[in-house]
């Protein structure tokens, strides 16, 4: 406890949907991959990918919120420098 961790979310658990706030991620990238769309979310330095099956209905620069649901979702302990 108390530890920090890194939380990994595999990509096609991930949904995205249009937000309004201000300190919402941004999309920087959407790109289609032959059967599926891959979005690049970026909060600050801190980078998420979504695999989406439909042209999302947000653009590159659009605010979104992140869900994903704890079967889709990893935590990592970080490695301690020795």
């Amino acid at each position: 406890l108390g530890e920090a961790v890194d939380v990994i979310a595999r990509p096609a658990g991930v949904t995205l949907r249009k937000a309004g706030p201000e300190s919402a991620p941004v999309v920087s990238d959407i790109r289609f991959l032959g059967d599926r769309y891959l979005v690049r979310v970026q909060a600050g330095d801190e980078v998420l990918r979504a695999s989406l099956a439909r042209l999302p209905d947000f653009a590159v620069g659009d605010r979104v919120v992140a869900e994903f649901g704890a079967a889709d979702t990893f935590a990592y302990a970080r490695r301690r420098p020795d």
